[in-house]
């Protein structure tokens, strides 16, 4: 089977069939292309690819006589795919009745379209045989191969931070930190380079017996053969024997070589996680830097705001440099006599490891090296499963939400186990469809977190229901990859078949939105008023997106005004003036400051009373042209009155 791209034409679909709300597409002509490119032992392609000017889609070609293919994929993924002809294995489109539109719309696209992850094609013939490809790894059409690894990354290192629930604190003046404890990391990889030294100076050795060419007055054992080949050749003064050497190739220098090279891999990637924070660190302060005000005492608090953000960026920046440092370290160390020339092996315990000194010291300093870098076994498994998923920025989103309720805005209680449920609910249904969780915080106020909830067999990517004493609110995020900037009347059905149909399938729900990574397009978080509808930019170097979502959450659909939307901390009331109250982080090194009013216009729309909340930066509310300003989401006017 070989994995090719195809143009595929499908036949028209100009009026309803047979009364059906679902039907799938029916294949016109099919023509094959080329195969896909094939790197590192799997195939890669980019979603949205075009081929002479037209989008071309993933399938197979084959010579066998197979009778059924499917595309197979962790959490459950499985595809079936149809014989367009023969030989030609693909897959097919999926469409609903529009009762408003009058017509079929997509609702699942053939592979090679709006897909990224992994997966691999199976197909089996009429006599049982079996065949299988290599993986497939598909990349977003808006996210770049570097951008691809660092969501890989990213969700790797998410996942580890909520299996230890740490709390953020990028200053580190507490113990418990979300990010690795470089200081005692670093201890540590120096004492294991000091050992490995000196195992290096005295090692190891193991008698192996190699055939070799030497001289007669050299062998020191003869057996019947040599004897023989002697008499044969009395003037030969070079035989073929048997000759013990001793190697350094032992199974302990290939399981430390082993834990050595993950060791690195590990700081590699913690390189590219601390780098993306950077990254959205920058961004802040850019989004900072544009706020218009000339009023000193906003103008005062902007300024500490960016000064907090730079003093964090620069902690950041210091642990990235010692990330590199310890790397060099470890490049220098794998490189010993002992490593040379020797392939790798897996981590285990073995006789040597417990009865040999030093050997039994550097393993023990290993076990501790694996504790400090977050090394989990049954984790390891996990985050295999997670980013060879097939549906991979679906699962960064769950995850990144997830880490910003939990480690920023301190929605911990209830998080404790968090990952090894998720790992259960896994391992129990091969997919985390359903898996829902509760997470609050110590004031009481809850979120009941769901991914792709069932809404009457619509399941959006994510379910968040908000819970207080007084009100029950839901709102749902779905994640799409799709070039919106390019093709905008997408979107425009994106919001009419996802979103929408959410808002109507849910009793509580207040608000649907689509997250995507497309950075040509402006998040619009009132598509429908007031903050119903809409959509937001989120990508795996720009996640801030999320953030912005979660003050609309906690602030404009709750009311929990207290709580700072940047840290998670409680806010400080500076003035309260009864329509207008004006709050402050309570923590020195965050510095957000927020304030909530009302429209002034509130009397025009009394039955749909809404707060307004203005952020240094990072606003829902559209931003008037005047300073310090925004329009109401309820009636779109501005302070002065203008509309938008």
């Amino acid at each position: 089977m070989e994995v090719v791209w195809l143009d595929i034409s499908w036949k028209n679909l100009s009026s309803r069939v047979d009364n059906k709300e679902h039907i799938e597409g029916e294949v016109k002509d099919v023509e094959v292309i080329k195969n896909l490119e094939y790197r590192d032992n799997h195939y890669i392609g980019k979603e949205y690819t075009k081929i002479n000017g037209k989008y071309v889609n993933i399938g197979i070609i084959t010579n066998k006589d197979l009778v059924r293919v499917s595309a197979i994929g962790k959490f459950g993924y499985n595809r079936s795919l149809i014989e367009a002809q023969k030989g030609i294995w693909v897959s097919t489109p999926q469409y609903i009745w529009s009762e408003e539109l009058k017509k079929y719309q997509p609702i699942s696209y053939p592979i090679g379209i709006n897909q990224c992850g992994v997966i691999k094609f199976k197909g089996e013939d009429s006599k049982g045989n079996k065949y299988e490809t290599p993986e497939i790894k598909i990349i977003p059409d808006l996210v770049t191969e570097e951008e691809y690894d660092i969501m890989e990354t990213q969700l790797k290192i998410i996942t580890e931070n909520l299996l230890d629930n740490y709390q953020k604190d990028y200053n580190g003046s507490t113990s418990g930190n979300v990010l690795i404890n470089l200081d005692s990391l670093s201890i540590y990889i120096d004492n294991l380079c000091d050992i490995l030294e000196e195992i290096n100076d005295n090692p190891q050795e193991l008698l192996i017996e190699v055939r070799e060419r030497v001289k007669v007055d050299k062998i020191k054992k003869f057996n019947a053969k040599l004897y023989i080949e002697q008499e044969m050749y009395p003037y030969k003064e070079m035989f073929n024997t048997d000759v013990s050497k001793k190697t350094l190739d032992l199974k302990e220098h290939r399981i430390l070589k082993g834990a050595l090279q993950e060791l690195i891999d590990i700081c590699e990637n913690q390189i590219k996680y601390e780098e993306s924070i950077n990254e959205s660190l920058r961004f802040q302060i850019n989004e900072i830097k544009k706020l218009k005000t000339r009023d000193a005492n906003i103008a005062k608090k902007a300024n500490n705001r960016i000064k907090n953000i730079k003093e964090k960026g620069i902690n950041i920046n210091n642990r990235i440099n010692t990330w590199k440092q310890l790397i060099q370290k470890l490049n220098n160390i794998i490189e010993i006599e002992i490593f040379k020339d020797i392939v790798t092996q897996s981590w285990e315990d073995t006789h040597i490891f417990n009865f040999n000194p030093l050997y039994q010291e550097v393993f023990d300093v290993f076990e501790t090296l694996n504790k400090l870098v977050r090394k989990n076994e049954i984790l390891s498994i996990f985050k295999h499963d997670l980013i060879k998923s097939p549906d991979l920025y679906e699962k960064w989103i769950l995850f990144k939400v997830l880490d910003y309720f939990i480690n920023e805005l301190k929605f911990n209680e209830g998080a404790d186990n968090l990952v090894e449920k998720m790992i259960e609910y896994y391992n129990e249904y091969s997919t985390l469809r359903g898996f829902s969780i509760e997470i609050r915080r110590k004031e009481g106020q809850s979120i009941i977190i769901t991914s792709e909830k069932n809404l009457e067999g619509q399941r959006p990517d994510l379910s968040l229901v908000m819970i207080d004493k007084y009100k029950c609110r839901e709102v749902f995020l779905d994640a799409k990859y799709k070039p919106y900037s390019k093709r905008l009347e997408t979107l425009q059905n994106d919001l009419k078949i996802s979103a929408y149909r959410y808002l109507q399938l849910s009793k509580n729900s207040v608000g649907a939105f689509l997250i995507h990574p497309d950075k040509n397009i402006t998040s619009n978080f009132e598509y429908l008023k007031p903050h119903r509808c809409g959509y937001i930019t989120s990508s795996p170097k720009n996640s801030y997106g999320i953030s912005i979502f979660a003050k609309m959450l906690i602030h404009f659909y709750m009311g929990w005004d207290y709580i700072c939307p940047e840290c998670g901390n409680i806010g400080n009331i500076l003035d309260d003036k009864g329509y207008k109250t004006h709050y402050e982080c309570s923590d020195n090194k965050c510095g957000a400051f927020w304030v909530r009013n009302s429209c002034r216009y509130k009397k025009e729309h009394p039955n749909n009373i809404r707060n307004l909340y203005k952020y240094i930066n990072g606003n829902y509310h559209k931003e008037s042209k005047l300073e310090w300003d925004v329009h109401c989401p309820v009636c779109s006017k501005s302070y002065r009155g203008d509309l938008y």
